[in-house]
């Protein structure tokens, strides 16, 4: 049995939806590689059941591939790859989690929220300085209120009410292929315990922690790809280990 390259990289986002934010990590992929980048549904809400019966039939058939996730997508990556999809062969989270978020937003914060929080009055002026203050650039910031305008605020409501209750560590600690997870030394949306969480999951999973804020792809894409074709480098190397083994 022989095993091809992994060139094809599935990428997840986060609770915006768009796949908008992936941009500045694709633009640096390597020549050769293939990036899909999902988007959900923006004019209707899908829970993380509903996001997996959509977006599995979309992921690749006849190459290997690893998903990319960050954020809100880490738990769906999570649910995915309990499936074993064929062609799947690893994990890369990024600022995500596998319990409940028990940091500012955590459950105790839950009731609170409401489309308000997502209205394009308040994104726009409020929301630019609370993302510079987790030192983002300008660019950055409007990429960001870009990308959270691709869905309605209510969706957005729906989909920060849908992550504060996700749990999928128990799918983590089945997981079938590696993971690799990035957390930002400076999130302050998803708590440091949410990688103790990860690693109390599945002991096998690499963290590596970025000085970063939560929005760690975009803060410092090309740390982050470096690590990711190292990544995936490893995973090649494993899978020409195992197809040159006599059957």
């Amino acid at each position: 049995m022989t095993m091809s390259e992994i060139k094809h990289l599935v990428f997840l986002p986060g609770m915006d939806g768009s796949g908008l934010l992936f941009q500045p990590l694709v633009d640096k992929l390597p020549h050769g590689f293939s990036p899909h980048v999902m988007a959900y549904p923006p004019k209707h809400f899908l829970d993380y059941p509903d996001l997996e019966a959509y977006v599995l039939p979309k992921l690749p058939v006849d190459a290997p591939y690893v998903i990319v996730a960050e954020s809100f997508g880490g738990p769906l990556a999570v649910r995915i790859a309990s499936h074993q999809p064929t062609g799947l062969r690893g994990l890369v989270l990024s600022a995500t989690f596998v319990r409940p978020p028990r940091g500012l937003l955590g459950l105790a914060a839950k009731p609170l929220l409401g489309p308000y929080l997502f209205r394009k009055r308040l994104l726009s002026t409020i929301g630019p300085w609370l993302l510079k203050l987790q030192g983002l650039q300008k660019w950055q910031v409007e990429l960001l209120i870009k990308a959270l305008s691709h869905a309605t605020p209510d969706i957005l409501t729906k989909r920060l009410k849908a992550a504060l209750s996700a749990d999928v560590a128990a799918r983590l600690h089945h997981c079938p292929v590696p993971v690799l997870c990035f957390s930002g030394k400076r999130d302050l949306l998803v708590p440091h315990q949410a990688g103790e969480d990860i690693k109390a999951a599945n002991e096998n999973v690499q963290i590596i922690e970025l000085d970063t804020p939560h929005f760690l792809l975009q803060d410092q894409p090309d740390s982050a790809l470096r690590l990711i074709l190292k990544f995936i480098n490893e995973l090649n190397l494993r899978f020409k280990i195992f197809s040159s083994r006599p059957a």
